[in-house]
């Protein structure tokens, strides 16, 4: 008997988090009214590193060589470009407030080339070159790639990864993660991702292949800084958020000599700019997690006697959309004032574009 719709890591994590997040947000669905749709750098990343993806995966399939131009640049602008199109079409359509519309076209016409740049310097970080995208056992690249899992009483659990490659060089098989980040968080966080752990399973159970571990790429959110010319005609010698490449750029096009710089080449080999998190996994691993965690939850959620309390702490609260709401119940305010003034019932078909409710921060 099937009495709920699928499952996600995203209702999983709310739901260890913060039961009464949960609440508000599967079974009330609320979400706040002053959330406004707004377009992502790291959305037109992920679309741009997909459209290089599934062309590189075609010229595979052929058995021609890897062109990185055609790669890194032609397929690249495609991509971004048609994430460019479907947002302005969207904004279009749906949005009525004038002054949104301009800033999102402002906000698009920046993202495009920011995208672009950060897209190409992080393939050529992993050296695409090296890899081969995998395939389901229907012959599907597993690239931005769906995937279901039989769930008892659930329709599914479902999941969306990012990409699935086989590194050429090893052999070994990874399910990839792209982030786009203002600062990278530690390695060791692959280890406990709980998202990453069940999706490793989840693709055995959907597609038979088990992989050797995951991978998240993080990804720096912002393009090489200009350096400033000082006021005796030097360069300045700050360490910036820059490279060497955009650096050296800079001094040529002052009339200034790069060799007269060399500093600054090792001085700037400490930015980071892309931090590649991996962690193997074994099936027992994997399994276990699916066992201990996925299960126990998913068996929870669908009691008809399950408890609903807050998780109050700093941490979790911080972040949480329903704080204000949370709060004045708690605390015996005007809570359907609060409720009425600042939240709102989300449509089952409402685009997800248009929402927010703090999960993207657990997953983030």
């Amino acid at each position: 008997m099937v009495d709920k719709p699928s499952l996600s890591v995203s209702q999983v994590l709310s739901w260890l988090r913060c039961r009464y997040e949960w609440y508000l947000n599967y079974e009330e669905r609320l979400v706040r009214k002053d959330l406004k749709w707004a377009p992502a750098l790291g959305s037109a990343v992920h679309a741009g590193i997909a459209a290089a993806l599934l062309r590189k995966h075609e010229l595979d399939k052929l058995g021609l060589p890897f062109d990185e131009y055609e790669i890194l640049v032609t397929a690249v602008h495609d991509g971004v470009d048609g994430w460019a199109e479907r947002t302005l079409t969207f904004i279009d359509q749906d949005v009525v407030d004038e002054e949104l519309v301009q800033v999102t076209r402002d906000a698009v016409d920046q993202i495009v080339p920011q995208a672009a740049e950060i897209i190409r310097r992080t393939l050529q970080h992993i050296k695409v070159w090296e890899w081969r995208t995998l395939e389901d056992r229907r012959g599907q690249p597993m690239i931005e790639y769906h995937f279901e899992v039989p769930l008892r009483r659930w329709r599914c659990f479902q999941g969306y990864v990012d990409w699935v490659g086989v590194h050429e060089p090893t052999g070994h098989k990874w399910l990839i993660d792209w982030k786009v980040r203002s600062q990278f968080q530690p390695d060791d966080n692959e280890e406990i991702s709980l998202q990453h752990a069940v999706y490793q399973y989840g693709l055995l159970r959907a597609t038979r292949h088990f992989l050797d571990g995951t991978m998240t790429v993080q990804i720096a959110d912002r393009v090489p800084q200009q350096p400033k010319l000082n006021k005796d005609g030097s360069m300045s010698r700050a360490l910036i958020r820059t490279d060497w490449e955009t650096y050296k750029a800079a001094l040529l096009t002052a009339g200034l000599d790069p060799n007269d710089y060399l500093d600054m080449q090792e001085k700037l080999s400490t930015v980071e700019w892309v931090r590649i998190s991996q962690h193997y996994r074994t099936v027992d691993e994997a399994q276990a997690v699916w066992k201990e965690v996925i299960l126990p939850v998913a068996a929870e959620i669908r009691s008809k006697r399950k408890r609903i309390y807050r998780t109050l702490s700093p941490r979790v609260c911080r972040s949480c959309g329903y704080k204000d709401l949370c709060l004045a119940e708690l605390w015996g305010e005007d809570a359907d004032y609060i409720r009425d003034a600042m939240y709102r019932k989300r449509e089952h078909r409402e685009k997800d574009e248009l929402v927010s409710t703090g999960e993207e921060n657990a997953n983030a």
